[in-house]
């Protein structure tokens, strides 16, 4: 059965598409330009919860999304916590 995340196809060596392409993954590259294996590989060694090489290219790429989301909002209320930390007294 294809991927229902492939539109571009079924064309050996490009991968699919997803709507996170064009989303950074670790070693520089982004995630739209590495092959589903890799991608699946590189995210479990990352750490990236709900990876499994089992898993479809866009659920993968959708997990991965989603661990950004929550790094991305824990980043944000580290930094409102600090700010208001040391606006205090005013």
């Amino acid at each position: 059965m294809a991927d229902p995340t492939n539109v571009r196809g079924e064309n050996p060596g490009v991968p699919p598409r997803t709507y996170h392409d064009s989303l950074p993954i670790p070693g520089g590259r982004f995630l739209g330009d590495v092959p589903s294996d890799e991608l699946s590989r590189t995210l479990i060694r990352a750490g990236v919860p709900g990876v499994s090489a089992s898993n479809g290219r866009g659920v993968n790429a959708d997990a991965y999304a989603a661990f950004l989301s929550q790094i991305s909002a824990e980043a944000g209320n580290r930094a409102i916590a600090e700010w208001l930390l040391k606006n205090k007294g005013q």
